[in-house]
């Protein structure tokens, strides 16, 4: 289930990849907690969770309720995207939208599994 649950971050990383305006970052992308810049960019949310969940993390070290949470916030913000753009999210066969549905269906597999 936890290989899932990390299989399950390629769709919102490049989301949120190409949501980030680099040209405007001093760090390229790479979030750093003790610049004051990045603490107050409309960005730093976002840019946090990309450099804590990227390709390069160790998720696999983590603990399921850990990636449930880095999950949760992922599944918020496709969520708000697809709202964003008025996608009819049970219809659309976006990437986005079908995401959204398979992560639903990951969450009912995990809450009937009793993880986390």
């Amino acid at each position: 289930m936890r290989e899932l649950v990390i299989e399950a971050f390629a769709l919102p990383r490049a989301i949120i990849r190409d949501s980030i305006e680099l040209d405007h970052c001093p760090h390229s992308g790479n979030y750093d907690p003790a610049d004051v810049r990045c603490q107050d960019c409309d960005m730093g949310e976002d840019c946090s969770w990309l450099c804590n969940n990227d390709e390069i993390v160790q998720l696999e070290k983590r603990t399921v309720d850990r990636l449930l949470t880095e999950l949760e916030f992922a599944q918020d913000y496709v969520n708000a995207q697809v709202a964003y753009h008025e996608h009819p999210q049970q219809e659309c066969s976006c990437a986005a939208c079908s995401w959204l549905r398979n992560v639903r269906m990951l969450n009912d597999k995990i809450k009937k599994l009793g993880i986390s």
